[in-house]
């Protein structure tokens, strides 16, 4: 669970304590018995798969998104996502380009799609091509930032659909906030170009990368502290 599933969660809890509107979370893959992040009851929740065992079929690679595309999908997801041909909804919300590709394609044709994007989409890797491909067959698209907006606007010129700006939601809980006494700037994530750590780091005369899981590519506690 990272950072795009806590932003479809909270998303969905604020949605659902509107009461006017019924709100499901359909999750592709089920690898856990509970949830990471707390989900309110009146939220439902639908699992596709199920890839808590060893079933063979999550070790064979998808048909439907490749593996460029997003490498967690696999033939289990493909046979799960043949639900969404059936699934009976007025507008569902997807959160990576993998997805989008993969609902506007399985589900019924009245359905509408709107995408969410929760990184930033200039600076994809392997969701560019599906981001590209498939946003113009969407009704909307939600893109953190006006120049993301105005980029891939530019990109799909007249196929774009229509663009957004919406940032990502957060828990509605009170934050703590520097002093602004200390000369330190402490940022976690993982340490991939999306993530533009590189960024943050260069910039400081003095800055050192920490890995404590010694996985400076992967590892989803590394750490960049530059003072």
């Amino acid at each position: 669970m990272g950072g795009t599933s806590r932003s479809a969660i909270t998303q969905a809890n604020a949605l659902a304590r509107r009461g006017n509107v019924d709100v499901r979370l359909v999750s592709v893959t089920r690898s856990a018995d509970a949830p990471h992040y707390p989900i309110d009851p009146a939220v439902g929740v639908d699992h596709l798969a199920d890839a808590r065992g060893d079933d063979p079929r999550a070790k064979r690679p998808s048909r439907l998104v490749p593996k460029r595309w997003d490498s967690q999908f696999s033939e289990l997801t493909d046979d799960g996502m043949a639900a969404l041909a059936s699934l009976d909804v007025d507008l569902v919300i997807t959160v990576t380009p993998a997805l989008m590709a993969a609902a506007v394609q399985l589900l019924p044709a009245e359905t509408k799609v709107l995408h969410r994007e929760h990184r930033s989409s200039a600076d994809r890797v392997g969701g560019m091509e599906p981001l590209l491909a498939f946003a113009p067959r969407v009704a909307a698209v939600a893109l953190l930032t006006r120049s993301t907006a105005d980029w891939l606007g530019a990109e799909l010129g007249a196929a774009a659909p229509e663009l957004v700006v919406m940032p990502n939601p957060l828990p509605v809980a009170a934050q703590p906030r520097s002093d602004l006494s200390s000369k330190t700037i402490v940022t976690a994530g993982r340490i991939v170009p999306e993530k533009q750590f590189i960024h943050s780091c260069g910039r400081s005369s003095r800055s050192r990368t920490t890995c404590p899981a010694g996985d400076c590519g992967s590892s989803a506690t590394d750490r960049c502290v530059a003072s």
